[in-house]
This record gives structure tokens, C-alpha cells and sequence, in this order.
């Protein structure tokens, strides 16, 4: 499903169109908001080729609705925060499979081990990023997110990067805890 919305009663009329859809399913969602369009899918390898071109993706967690991001695309970072609300000053939490842990962080033994005990588990840790990762820190420290879903499992393994793990929500609001939230 792709809609392009120009104007705010299109819009309207879009996202009532893509809620509808929502309720129905339990798939991962895109939507852009300077597009409007939504495509529910749950091919992931569908999802990482939106991924690449910088466009937000929501998808669930065992908690609530979540929104992905390539957290290498400092352009798909400030789409995420555009459409969330979200101060400049706050960062975002991520997601990676653990094949990519070294690559993007600096873990302790500690850490490792309490890592992969928490799998499946909501849980999000504050770790030490690997240099070129220190911008998205805040003090130091990045928001790792525990992949706690099958579907964030899979998004993880399929995507081949650090993904964004945020609420889908605006942010200081009420988490998404169904499709038709988002």
C-alpha cells in the first residue's frame, strides 16, 4: 500500500485509510511523514530496503510499538525525530543482532554476559559506544536496546546495522501499544 497525501485533508484522509488497515494486521508498518504513505509488510527484506533509503519503519516490541531508523543516517535520524517531537538533546536507544556488538560497542565481559541472559527480555542497558558511535551518546553512554520479539529478531539479523529502538509515539506522550496507534 503506498498513498501520497500533498495537503492536511488528504492526510487525514490517508492515515484513517493506513489505521484501518492497521487493526487488521500485526505487520511491520513504514510511514513517512513528509509523504504520508504507509506499506504493510512482513518481509523484512523489504523493510531493510526502506531502511537504506533513510525511511522510518514501526514495528513491535514486547512492550509497544516501536519506530527503526538506520541509526548511520543522520538524515533518517532527524526524519525520526521530525516526526516524533523529539528534542535535539535527547538520544535515541538502538537495537543490533549481537554478530555486530564489537563492531559498534564497547562491552565489557560483564556486559556481554548479562546481554545475552536478557534476550528476550524488555530491558534496554546505557553502554560505552565504539568512537565513530560517539555522537549518538549521551554522556558517554548509548540506550542498547534487549531484542525482545521475534520480529525485532529478525528485523536485526536481515538490516545488518544499528536500528532505532524509540517509542512510536510523540514523544512525552503515551506509548503505541497497537497498530492503529501508530
Amino acid at each position: 500500500l503506498s498513498i501520497v497525501a500533498p495537503t492536511s485533508h488528504q492526510t487525514t484522509k490517508v492515515v484513517a485509510v493506513a489505521r484501518q488497515r492497521l487493526k487488521t494486521t500485526k505487520n511491520m508498518v513504514l510511514f513517512d511523514i513528509c509523504y504520508m504513505f504507509a506499506i504493510i509488510t512482513k518481509n523484512s527484506n523489504k523493510v531493510v530496503e526502506i531502511l537504506k533509503q533513510g525511511l522510518v519503519v514501526a514495528f513491535p516490541t514486547s512492550t509497544s510499538y516501536g519506530l527503526a531508523v538506520d541509526v548511520l543516517q543522520g538524515h533518517a535520524l532527524q526524519r525520526l525525530r521530525n516526526i516524533k517531537k523529539r528534542p535535539q538533546n535527547k538520544s535515541f536507544t538502538f537495537f543490533l543482532r549481537q554478530s555486530l556488538w564489537d563492531t559498534y560497542l564497547n562491552l565489557t565481559n560483564q556486559e556481554q554476559t548479562l546481554l545475552k541472559k536478557a534476550t528476550g527480555q524488555p530491558l534496554t542497558l546505557l553502554i560505552k559506544p565504539q568512537d565513530f558511535l560517539a555522537h549518538l551518546a549521551q554522556d558517554g553512554y548509548v540506550g542498547l536496546r534487549v531484542i525482545d520479539h521475534p520480529l525485532m529478531h529478525q528485523l536485526a539479523e536481515v538490516a545488518g546495522v544499528p536500528l532505532t529502538a524509540t517509542s512510536a509515539n510523540i514523544s512525552g506522550r503515551e506509548p503505541c501499544l497497537t497498530p492503529a496507534c501508530i
